[in-house]
């Protein structure tokens, strides 16, 4: 006890590993379960309004588009949609739509450059760091390899992000790509998501139960279908 007050007096904050933090109170301050909850609750969500959002689309163009003949390919979907609107609404709406675009676009952008690093900073201080090496460091040194990790995934995906705009001046089929290697790599996700959530969380109380399992297991066998498929009707059938 008394070489854990040394320490966390000279460096102002908890020694990692130990349970009671610099300021005395035991326990720690951060409950798993409260985090996992609320990480539950915003996929759930995300997951809803998504599917809301999907049944309108699918709606509008199976009642509005079709019975006009409108059948739009590719960036045609957007130009129809804002002719839709525009002519149902007013032409008032349309930099309306054009604001709605930019920030859905902005968002996932800055969701996929801040969470791949992040995502992968984490991934390879863990498996380069152990316990002892973090504690032994006062987190100072984890700290400093995440951040360099970060800003170095960061501009290496800038740099590749700039090349591939070069070398591949149609979004459209660099969009294709991007769609058909996500396809592709989506069964391999699920399951090393389904392995680490049921095997590598360290409280067993935070783990899936016997029914999410199985649930999980489902949606990898089916996803894994889906990508069968999916290149059958890309290859095979050619």
């Amino acid at each position: 006890r008394q070489a854990w007050a040394e320490r966390a007096g000279a460096t102002g904050r908890a020694v990692p590993g130990d349970a009671t933090p610099a300021d005395g109170r035991a326990g720690s301050s951060v409950d798993p379960r409260r985090v996992f909850a609320l990480g539950r609750l915003d996929m759930q969500l995300g997951y809803g309004l998504s599917l809301v959002l999907a049944v309108f689309f699918v709606a509008l163009g199976a009642e509005v588009l079709r019975p006009a003949g409108l059948v739009p390919q590719g960036a045609g979907v957007a130009i129809a949609l804002a002719r839709l609107y525009t002519e149902t609404l007013g032409a008032w709406v349309l930099p309306l739509l054009l604001l709605a675009a930019f920030f859905g676009m902005f968002s996932t952008a800055y969701g996929v450059m801040d969470g791949f690093p992040r995502a992968f900073s984490e991934t390879v201080t863990l498996l380069r760091t152990g316990a002892d090496a973090e504690e032994d460091a006062g987190e100072i040194k984890p700290v400093a390899r995440r951040s360099r990790l970060y800003w170095g995934f960061l501009g290496v995906t800038l740099v590749l992000a700039l090349l591939e705009t070069v070398l591949i001046p149609d979004p459209v089929f660099l969009v294709t790509i991007a769609a058909v290697a996500s396809f592709v790599i989506a069964p391999v996700l699920y399951g090393l998501n389904h392995y680490c959530a049921v095997h590598l969380i360290p409280e067993p109380r935070l783990r899936p139960g016997r029914g999410l399992r199985l649930w999980s297991i489902v949606g990898i066998v089916c996803m894994a279908a889906a990508t069968a498929f999916f290149l059958y009707v890309r290859t095979g059938a050619n």
